[in-house]
């Protein structure tokens, strides 16, 4: 398996250790089940529910709801590639609204409700 530049170590150790900053929906684990290997789907949680989007200061008061369109937005642009996932995420800490254009949610706010797999 080939690592990405997130710090997949890294985030291991923190899956083991520390509590989640946000707590990730069930419709957001499923789709993660579903798009990654079991092994890969722990790291994904991980690196979703602590670091995207862990760049925007007032992103811990946001509604979960909103959180949740952030994470399906990377998760169907990474098709469940981790490659694609780091990029996505790295798109969502620089400009979430960017984010929900190159996933093709960015003009309907309900869209992430309605993607299927």
């Amino acid at each position: 398996m080939v690592e990405t530049s997130i710090n997949i170590k890294r985030a291991n150790l923190q899956a083991r250790q520390w509590p989640s900053m946000n707590v990730l929906s069930n419709k957001t684990k499923k789709i993660i089940g579903l798009l990654f290997k079991s092994d890969q789907a722990k790291i994904v949680e991980k690196i979703l529910s602590d670091d995207c989007p862990r760049s925007i200061s007032s992103c811990n008061d946001w509604e979960a709801e909103f959180l949740e369109r952030i994470w399906i937005s990377v998760l169907k642009i990474s098709s469940g590639d981790m490659k694609k996932f780091e990029s996505a995420v790295k798109l969502a800490n620089t400009d979430y609204r960017d984010l929900f254009m190159a996933a093709g949610l960015g003009y309907d706010s309900e869209a992430h409700k309605k993607w299927k797999i």
